[in-house]
């Protein structure tokens, strides 16, 4: 259930419809929906490390930073580089040389 609520948050994000604009309001909810989620359906053995508290606070945290467009941008292209270098292993030669 978490990993195809996942998808569908993901898959929406990126092929949002140009002509629908989402409010304010609709982002809060989502996001509200979104904390929620990952606070009831935790992992135990991380829970057990860090402490429920402790992982709904890192939980909420790494959601409010993932609501920057510029942050989102460089993630994005940074594990694009990633994806692409294990793909093509030839391409870290070239950036090596040059």
């Amino acid at each position: 259930m978490k990993s195809s609520f996942a998808s569908v948050t993901v898959v929406e994000a990126i092929f949002f419809p140009e002509g629908k604009k989402r409010t304010e309001e609709d982002i809060m909810k989502r996001v509200h929906e979104t904390l929620e989620r990952l606070a009831n359906y935790p992992n135990p053995v991380v829970v057990n490390v860090i402490g429920k508290e402790r992982y709904c606070q890192g939980t909420a945290l790494i959601v409010e930073g993932l609501q920057c467009m510029t942050l989102n941008k460089v993630l994005f292209f940074k594990f694009f580089d990633v994806i692409l270098l294990e793909l093509f292993p030839e391409l870290q030669d070239q950036l090596n040389t040059s």
